[in-house]
């Protein structure tokens, strides 16, 4: 549901043909983290090397990517520092989730020509599923 996620570059990433189910599985998928958790669509950016996705509330960021090439998609949490550009650390949303529940796999499997538009829509949403299910202390406190 994107009820209160608006961003310039989200009209023309949506209508993006060669992306545009991307930017569109994931603002479903995280819409939570607008609508229920108080944090904004931070950016959209389309690019040939990658698209991705981001969402911030204070120091946290949620960051979802695509790589259209290698048909990658990744996705971690980053915890900023004030004042550094670049600075503070970087959690990977497979990693963070497999450390709260190991019995499930939660990593994109190995692909020798990547994954498909179907695979890359279901990794996204059991991430969102997962972290909202697993790890809310790490959306509403930062860590």
């Amino acid at each position: 549901m994107m009820t209160r996620q608006w961003h310039p570059a989200l009209e023309e990433a949506l209508r993006d043909k060669h992306v545009g189910w991307f930017v569109q599985a994931t603002t479903e998928s995280f819409g939570f983290l607008v609508n229920e958790l108080g944090y904004r669509l931070e950016e959209v950016y389309l690019h040939f090397q990658g698209t991705f996705v981001s969402y911030r509330a204070g120091r946290r960021e949620v960051v979802i990517e695509y790589q259209p090439d290698a048909r990658n998609v990744m996705c971690h949490v980053r915890f900023r520092s004030d004042g550094v550009a670049g600075g503070g650390r970087s959690v990977a949303i497979s990693d963070l989730l497999a450390s709260r529940d190991p019995l499930t796999e939660w990593s994109a499997p190995p692909r020798n020509r990547g994954l498909d538009q179907k695979q890359v829509v279901y990794l996204v949403a059991s991430w969102a599923k997962g972290l909202r299910r697993l790890a809310p202390d790490v959306l509403q406190n930062g860590e």
